[in-house]
């Protein structure tokens, strides 16, 4: 089912889930893992690489969770999606709590699920509870994800957990972003900042080909072209390179 996307609003996420329910339903491919991402990203790892990676999670997922209390207003208040402006609106009306007196977290719309975490959240009655209550919230595309993975109760499967209790960090693989700080010590983007996110230049590819995430966001294909012209021979020659693959560094990553 096609959904008419608002930018913020439950469409985005909605456009995601029924993708995902096609794949589980109407798929003939046995598949494993679902790897959701940007439309203006580009790869930095290798088929083979990604499939090495893939194997190394061995039904860990990467997903980005963490608590955030500054992005609170996104779901303390609730929002309507308004299709005469496609804009999302707010209504002024108190939200009511989450439901499971699950905490609400932060993260990528984002990320590399295992088939059974995308099973789970489209099915398990309490990640359907958690699904409802995000409707009315700003960005839910970026609390649902990290919130069934943050709540170790829920027992969504494929999320690790340190002692802490928190998901590990260090599995969030998926894709690099710049985004936009202040102070000394803040990267320099070299392309444009676009919603806070830096759409890369030619000056940032020697940073760029040194990130080990699969995927890095963003290119836009008339905006220095030559910095995605750059990036295709880039990863063309790597699919010739001889270099060992990292593994020590992603096992590394998933045994906190």
């Amino acid at each position: 089912m096609l959904e008419d996307v608002i930018y913020e609003g439950y469409s985005r996420l909605k456009a995601d889930l029924n993708c995902m329910s096609d794949l589980l339903n109407y798929s003939d491919v046995n598949w494993k893992y679902l790897i959701n991402l940007p439309s203006q990203e580009y790869p930095l790892k290798t088929n083979l690489e990604i499939v090495k990676e893939l194997q190394i999670l061995n039904g860990t997922n990467s997903i980005e969770s963490f608590y955030d209390e500054a992005t609170h207003y996104r779901t303390n208040q609730t929002y309507q999606e308004n299709y005469n402006t496609s804009k999302l609106e707010l209504t002024g009306k108190i939200k009511a709590p989450p439901p499971h007196n699950v905490t609400v977290a932060k993260g990528s719309a984002y990320g590399t699920f295992s088939r059974s975490f995308v099973e789970f959240a489209l099915r398990n009655p309490k990640a359907r509870d958690i699904l409802k209550w995000t409707e009315d919230t700003l960005s839910p595309d970026e609390t649902f994800w990290a919130t069934l993975a943050f709540n170790k109760d829920l027992g969504a499967p494929g999320i690790q957990h340190l002692a802490s209790g928190v998901p590990n960090p260090k599995s969030w693989i998926t894709v690099g972003v710049m985004w936009e700080s202040k102070g000394p010590a803040r990267e320099v983007c070299h392309g444009m900042y676009v919603r806070n996110i830096c759409v890369f230049g030619l000056g940032d590819l020697n940073k760029i080909v040194q990130v080990k995430t699969l995927f890095i966001n963003k290119f836009y294909h008339y905006y220095q072209p030559f910095a995605l012209m750059c990036m295709e021979e880039w990863y063309f020659n790597k699919t010739f390179t001889t270099v060992p693959f990292e593994s020590y560094y992603y096992n590394r990553l998933i045994k906190p």
